[in-house]
């Protein structure tokens, strides 16, 4: 029969989280080093490498399909340059989708 973990977190409270089989812990608190290599990954702060109102990117009119394909050129260079995050490109991309 299955049990929850019986580790605690920082707040005192019980992990909550479904202890492995044949064990009194789930797999983060069984294993110190896989939970230190996840925080490692999820814990940095996002950064834009911009602001949203940086003088390299000026407003451009789309108002044809041509237009709208050229600034899509621009952020796909820009992203592949390393001066454009994914988030923003994947927000460009999606409205750049939209009729």
């Amino acid at each position: 029969m299955s049990k929850r973990c019986s580790a605690t977190n920082k707040n005192g409270q019980c992990c909550g989280a479904w202890a492995l089989r044949g064990a009194s812990q789930c797999a983060l608190h069984s294993d110190p080093k896989r939970a230190a290599e996840m925080g490692s990954k999820h814990g940095r702060i996002l950064r834009f490498p911009f602001s949203l109102d940086a003088p390299e990117l000026p407003h451009r009119p789309l108002e044809t399909v041509g237009q709208v394909r050229e600034v899509l050129e621009e952020m796909i260079n820009r992203v592949r340059r390393g001066q454009l995050d994914l988030r923003s490109a994947n927000t460009i991309g999606f409205l750049a989708g939209r009729r």
